[in-house]
């Protein structure tokens, strides 16, 4: 049979019949998915694939395994729609082997997002936000840094914006418990952060303008401990000395007493560890002193802070 022309194509166009360049990007017009495509054999190199759902129920698939799949190359099952990629076999039951891999999802999944609602996963190290990320619920991991200065960690609070109960005072020159305990857990073990002792109160003292008293915090891994040793003092044991600012007579003759100790825990600690504070005072003169009376302010609490 003779021909005018080229002779008509007997087999499918493959890259050997197309030279280098000929086909550039302006010459394909759109990629269209296929509805539903059959898939078998081996795939050797990296492919792929755009298949939309058949559409016919039950069988209402993107791509269809009409034979075994090796994979020894990179396989993409993709489709432009939004919705996900159903993978089927036929009435045979069909097996995907090989050392490659193969992946199938909407095409665009990646790129059109905008709520990460839903998603699991890490943030990277380095991403950013504007305005700054807003992260209202979870738990930070343990992997995280906090600069140091940062607080991590915070107790249990004795918080009187108003004391409402009866005066305390002691005329003892023997250190005696205040009556108030918090617990710290720290998040990290010394030499990564610091344990910081907070209290501070009020009261009224006698006549004497410049009598002393002595404070300090104790720790222990037990709650409850009310008496005082050099074991449990967690301040160095310093007797810091506070006198009364005289001249306030709102009591008659007695003089006011302003009580503000911030001290560092001298002890080591670990992490993941209960402690319970206490916070010790004594007289240093025998003179009955009052440091907290019913009206006053009163907090006492340890916050950790990262190294």
């Amino acid at each position: 049979m003779s021909y005018l022309g080229r002779r008509g194509a007997t087999a499918p166009l493959n890259s050997a019949d197309i030279p280098d360049d000929v086909v550039q990007g302006t010459d394909i017009a759109y990629l269209e998915n296929d509805s539903g495509k059959d898939i078998g054999g081996t795939y050797s190199t990296e492919r792929l694939y755009l298949s939309g759902r058949t559409g016919s129920a039950p069988n209402d698939y993107n791509y269809r395994l009409t034979d075994n799949v090796t994979v020894t190359g990179h396989l993409a099952l993709g489709s432009v729609a939004d919705s996900d990629v159903v993978i089927t076999q036929d009435s045979t039951e069909r097996t995907i082997t090989g050392s490659g891999t193969i992946e199938g999802g909407n095409l665009l999944q990646n790129t059109h997002s905008t709520s990460v609602t839903g998603m699991t996963g890490e943030l990277g190290s380095t991403v950013t936000g504007s305005p700054n990320l807003n992260l209202t619920t979870g738990t930070l991991g343990s992997g995280v840094t906090f600069p140091a200065g940062h607080v991590v960690g915070i107790s249990t609070l004795v918080n009187f914006a108003r004391y409402t109960g009866s005066d305390i005072s002691t005329s003892s020159t023997t250190h005696v418990d205040l009556g108030w305990e918090v617990n710290i857990i720290p998040n990290f073990s010394a030499g990564s952060s610091i344990l910081r002792m907070h209290l501070h109160t009020s009261g009224w003292g006698g006549s004497s303008a410049n009598q002393e008293i002595y404070t300090t915090f104790c720790r222990s891994t037990s709650s409850g401990v009310t008496s005082y040793s050099t074991g449990n003092d967690c301040a160095l044991g310093l007797g810091v000395g506070t006198t009364y600012a005289g001249g306030d007579t709102t009591r008659g003759t007695s003089k006011a007493i302003y009580t503000n100790r911030t001290m560092i825990d001298s002890k080591t600690h670990s992490a993941s560890t209960t402690y319970y504070y206490r916070f010790f005072w004594r007289t240093g003169s025998g003179n009955a002193v009052r440091i907290t009376n019913s009206g006053a302010e009163l907090f006492f609490y340890v916050e950790e802070i990262k190294i």
